[in-house]
């Protein structure tokens, strides 16, 4: 398949966007507004909490010597503005994709507040400005919870507009193969995620009908045109995103297309494929200026080991407490003609063979829902699973692995994971065993806290 329409058509297309797209300009001016409601969210944050402790002499009394005026204060509040929105504008608090969890933007604004502070005490410190240290604590924690109600309150307000199919994004997907499908399917199971597809495109020596099931029934996205029609389809249906779901090795096509939605102002993300995936562990290194290149451990090891025991100890015990009632119901229902309580022998870390507990069939819970693995608890309690981890298998299946498959066993099972998740449930075991690796090369507390919230739900349903 060649390329050069893409190429040569570019020019021409991009020729008739001399006036800046209304799009790209109304996404600005939202962020700016937004950008704006959140100063006048932090400086109220600072201005309450100077009332709190002065005013209402929350934390203690005031005595008539330590009274400041809040204009004392205006240089400090000020800079604790300026910073935050700094520090927001860097991380992309402004230009986060629709479908961002409000869990992910909660941390990005609590991570972004919180060393918007720290840099306050500092320079109070530096600067030797002492008033009372409560301020600057109140004004940290009214600040994280203004700017989350008001994100709150916007994403209602988003959804209930996108109800009513007003501010929803067009979204053109590139490729018909697995990837493409995979991501219309997301769209179509997510109708209030704000998207909407336009069309796909793909190569036409590859041409697939795509089709899905849907709460209105049957729906098929519109097959556009080819590789080569972008660069017109881009103005005809206006398209706000694309997603580049080609195969890697049309590389020349996925820069090509990547470039043309640059110079365009239209937003996109390519699908990595597994291979890229695996580069994702590389890491670039020197020895007297040779360059090294080398794979990150797909392991949870040393210091990071021990901080992830302690936090599965720290909270396995109070949710054994928490789920001794269950169990307690589920032992009087048994049926005691069998055990209590079986297990399925899996494999664990490095290998080893452990029992996996559950209820037994018609003990409280039976067959695979959530209550029924209850007392795997006591599986993380003797250090067997985790509560965050890869899905434990069978000797059989772990006979059938790949070689690559086995550095998922350098870590300890889980209750819960990322490919519990990450929102789909039709995932192939490459791409199971791709997270699992994803996970431990980038363990970190805040990962597994993040992914035992995103469980909840599920666990609330069963």
């Amino acid at each position: 398949m060649q390329y050069s329409h893409v190429q040569a058509s570019k020019g021409m297309q991009l020729a008739e966007r001399v006036i800046p797209r209304f799009e790209r300009q109304h996404r600005l001016a939202i962020a700016a507004a937004i950008a704006a409601i959140d100063a006048l969210l932090l400086w109220f944050a600072f201005w309450l909490a100077y009332e709190l402790r002065y005013g209402y002499e929350l934390g203690g009394d005031v005595f008539p010597w330590d009274q400041q005026s809040f204009s004392a204060y205006y240089q400090r509040a000020a800079l604790f503005v300026l910073l935050s929105l700094g520090i927001l504008l860097l991380r992309g608090a402004y230009r986060l994709p629709v479908w961002t969890s409000l869990l992910d933007e909660g941390m990005l604004i609590g991570g972004s507040v919180t060393v918007a502070m720290g840099a306050l005490v500092l320079t109070n410190y530096l600067s030797q400005f002492s008033p009372s240290r409560l301020v600057f604590v109140y004004a940290w924690a009214l600040a994280v919870v203004f700017l989350m109600a008001f994100r709150l309150a916007r994403r209602g307000i988003r959804q209930a507009l996108w109800a009513r199919s007003i501010g929803v994004e067009r979204l053109l997907i590139v490729g018909s193969g697995d990837p493409g499908r995979r991501i219309a399917q997301a769209v179509l199971a997510a109708p209030d995620a704000g998207l909407r597809i336009a069309g796909y495109v793909d190569e036409p020596d590859q041409q697939r009908m795509m089709q899905f099931g849907s709460r209105h029934g049957l729906v098929s996205p519109q097959r556009l045109g080819g590789v080569s029609d972008i660069p017109a389809l881009l103005n005809r249906h206006r398209i706000d995103q694309v997603i580049i779901a080609l195969d890697q090795t049309n590389q020349t096509a996925v820069a090509a297309i990547s470039e043309l939605c640059h110079v365009a102002g239209v937003r996109f993300h390519v699908v990595p494929d597994l291979l890229q995936l695996s580069f994702e562990r590389a890491e670039l290194s020197e020895l007297a200026g040779v360059p090294l290149l080398g794979i990150r451990q797909a392991a949870i090891t040393g210091t990071n080991a021990t901080i992830k025991r302690l936090f599965d100890l720290a909270l396995v015990v109070p949710m054994l407490v928490a789920a001794s009632i269950p169990m307690g119901v589920a032992w009087l229902r048994r049926d005691r003609s069998k055990a209590f309580l079986a297990g399925a022998e899996k494999v664990g870390r490095n290998g080893m063979l452990f029992r996996q507990l559950r209820f037994s069939s018609r003990s409280g819970d039976g067959g695979g829902s959530s209550v029924s693995r209850l007392p795997q608890l006591l599986n993380v309690l003797k250090g067997e699973m985790s509560l965050v981890g890869p899905l434990a298998q069978s000797r059989e299946e772990v006979a059938q692995y790949d070689a690559w498959h086995l550095v998922r066993l350098k870590s300890t099972p889980g209750i819960t994971g990322l490919w519990a998740v990450q929102g789909r449930h039709d995932l192939t075991f490459d791409e199971m065993a791709r997270l699992d690796l994803f996970y431990a090369e980038h363990w970190s507390l805040w990962l597994d806290i993040k992914i035992l919230l995103r469980s909840l739900p599920r666990l609330w349903r069963a």
